[in-house]
């Protein structure tokens, strides 16, 4: 899962880095309502099963932890990290 969010610390990141620091706290947002939608907004026309749901929602809580740890890193954040790819990386998660 982390090898999904390395893109950020790539180029157009570092040529962008004061734009993408100023909207961090958006992108954490953003990912915050697409997770919840994903958990409770379920749509007959695009069913998921649960594994697949739960793999999204674990993946979109990591890339938001990763935004809040560039800008304010932090142990619990860190824990949070770890117990998410934790999570992922199990193989019977539902």
């Amino acid at each position: 899962m982390p090898h999904e969010h390395l893109a950020i610390l790539g180029y157009d990141f570092k040529e962008n880095k004061k734009i993408f620091l100023d909207n961090c706290y958006a992108q954490v947002y953003d990912l915050s309502i697409n997770t919840h939608k994903t958990d409770y907004l379920k749509k007959p026309e695009k069913e998921i099963s649960d594994k697949t749901r739960v793999r999204k929602i674990l993946s979109m809580l990591f890339e938001a932890s990763k935004y809040l740890s560039i800008i304010s890193p932090n142990k619990e954040i860190e824990k949070v990290q770890r117990e998410i790819i934790s999570l992922r990386l199990k193989k019977n998660m539902v």
